[in-house]
């Protein structure tokens, strides 16, 4: 093949960049990370200041520089006048000084032997404008997760053990301000806590550090909301001892819960469902494709399974039977995503009358047959107009 044809191949292999993706990025870049990693830089770059005048961003569009230096990169935001978008090899990486942080301290709700048992937490984005990557297999993923775990910080639901302190890590309180150094790195961040938070911290000893690129730490506002990244695996959490109490005994362990579910509730005037979401994919799949893929998520033996089959009224939504289990499973189009949801619960003939009843009929199901405690409902998107969707993020009762 020769040249001219190979770069045209090239060319031609780039991902389409939708109007209305935050960052100016170059072709190379496209071809090299492919829509999905486009999709998780997106996730995880937050425009704050540019990467080389240092600058507020404001609000045009940032590009993104990578600087590829083999066997890991790192992807930066700046204004266009400053540095156009590129993928290079030239080692210089952004300046520590340049990059923000992000801080949000608050109380994790906890139940030990039926009472509250509640943990300091302090998230910390550490890096709002740039992002390692790493690659395997030809593929760049972001590397938060990966390089904190490399000093010592563990993952949500796999080996993260509450009050179990990890070395060369230290928390200092000044009042209600919180200071946290991680000895291998030499980073340190600082943010304030409520007087309830900093008191938590001191009875204990310590504080829940978790460091994620994947949010925002000041639009936490929720519980759920950390569940829910919990849930999703972009965040590496360890227990640091507030200094001058290394000494002291150890805290009885808690173990993290084993895994954080997340839960649909989907109703319209004729119809409800409720259940786990298993899994999600491109919402551009054709549905035979779709179809395919779910068959895939459920692993199941096909003469175990009923043909495909619409619900009455939802014509976003197919479900299929598992004929031994009697299992529903239900793949329904979102406007964000296929999603896939082991379906727990549902009504058909008449749905609930107002959000409320649907909460409770939802909230009821899940406890009895998720056998999970629902923290709280908030909105997601959903299908079409007549129909309301909510997540659920539950904890195992």
């Amino acid at each position: 093949m020769g040249k001219g044809k190979r770069l045209r191949n090239r060319r031609q292999s780039a991902p389409m960049i939708d109007a209305d993706y935050p960052f100016v990025v170059d072709e190379q870049t496209a071809i090299n990370l492919g829509r999905e990693g486009l999709a998780e830089l997106a996730l995880h770059l937050w425009p704050k200041d540019c990467q080389t005048c240092g600058w507020d961003l404001g609000q045009t569009r940032p590009t993104v520089h990578v600087n590829d230096l083999i066997t890991f990169a790192s992807a930066s935001l700046h204004h266009a006048r400053c540095q156009p978008p590129g993928w290079t090899t030239t080692p210089v990486l952004s300046s520590r000084p340049l990059l923000s942080y992000a801080t949000q301290s608050f109380l994790l709700p906890l139940k030990e032997d039926g009472k509250r048992n509640d943990r300091p937490v302090i998230l910390v984005n550490p890096s709002l404008e740039q992002v390692l990557l790493s690659s395997h297999d030809g593929h760049w993923t972001v590397n938060t997760v990966p390089f904190y775990r490399e000093v010592g910080l563990r993952s949500p639901g796999h080996d993260f053990v509450f009050d179990a302190p990890i070395p060369d890590i230290v928390a200092i309180l000044d009042g209600d301000e919180l200071t946290v150094t991680l000895d291998d790195t030499g980073q340190t961040w600082s943010g304030g806590c409520t007087s309830l938070t900093s008191q938590r911290v001191r009875e204990l000893g310590g504080i829940i550090l978790a460091i994620s690129t994947a949010a925002d730490p000041p639009q936490m506002q929720a519980a759920e909301q950390f569940l829910a990244l919990m849930q999703s695996g972009q965040v590496a959490m360890g227990w640091v001892a507030l200094a001058g109490t290394e000494a002291l005994r150890p805290l009885q362990e808690v173990a993290a819960p084993s895994s954080l579910s997340v839960y649909l509730l989907h109703w319209g005037t004729h119809h409800a469902t409720v259940g786990e979401l298993l899994a999600t994919t491109d919402r551009s799949l054709p549905i035979a494709q779709a179809q395919a893929w779910a068959l895939s998520q459920i692993n199941l033996p096909e003469d175990r399974l009923l043909p495909w089959d619409q619900p009455s009224g939802d014509l976003n939504a197919w479900y299929i039977l598992d004929a031994i289990s009697v299992q529903h499973y239900l793949l329904r189009r979102y406007t964000d995503a296929w999603k896939l949801i082991k379906v727990l619960a549902r009504i058909d003939g008449r749905g609930p009358a107002d959000e409320t009843e649907a909460q409770d009929w939802a909230t009821r199901a899940v406890r009895i047959h998720g056998n999970s405690r629902i923290i709280s409902w908030v909105p997601g998107p959903s299908t079409e107009p007549g129909f309301t969707t909510l997540h659920g993020s539950g904890v195992p009762r």
